[in-house]
């Protein structure tokens, strides 16, 4: 099954290189990249088209990450959408870990984050280790990027 990567941004030129980097390193699942230009001024674009030809690129006019993600979603061609922040990494197993979920019949499927705060020079992760979710999970899962039930709806 096609996995494609959304990947919505503004205005951060270095830091979604390495977003894409990390997303064109997936060892044996290669998804398909989608990055959202949502506006930016500093030169994102140009700095995408120049080093990553592979990678799908679409604009919008500063719509919001949300919107923008909502945008690459439906670009998609994967059967599997995954979504990755651009001043997020992944790790080289992320998209096959997953995948191997989505291919025991989970519908939702979502990865640790480790978060290395810059300023006061420490790591955390998101869930915290330990605390998994099964079952209703909306509450948890949505901990830390809260969202309005009604923004989600089921696709089958």
């Amino acid at each position: 099954m096609q996995v494609s990567c959304i990947i919505p941004t503004r205005n951060r030129r270095d830091m979604v290189i390495m977003a894409i980097e990390s997303a064109l390193a997936q060892d044996e699942c290669q998804p398909e990249i989608v990055v959202v230009n949502d506006g930016s001024t500093d030169g994102t674009e140009r700095s995408i088209l120049k080093r990553f030809p592979e990678v799908k690129l679409m604009s919008t006019p500063g719509l919001g990450p949300v919107l923008a993600r909502n945008e690459g979603a439906i670009a998609a061609k994967g059967g599997v959408l995954m979504f990755l922040d651009s001043d997020d990494k992944w790790l080289p197993l992320h998209v096959k870990s997953l995948m191997q979920l989505v291919q025991k019949g989970f519908h939702v499927a979502y990865g640790v984050t480790m978060t290395r705060d810059l300023l006061f020079q420490k790591e955390f992760f998101i869930p915290e280790r330990g605390e998994e979710a099964s079952g209703y999970c909306f509450d948890s899962l949505t901990k830390w990027r809260p969202l309005k039930k009604v923004s989600i709806s089921a696709h089958y």
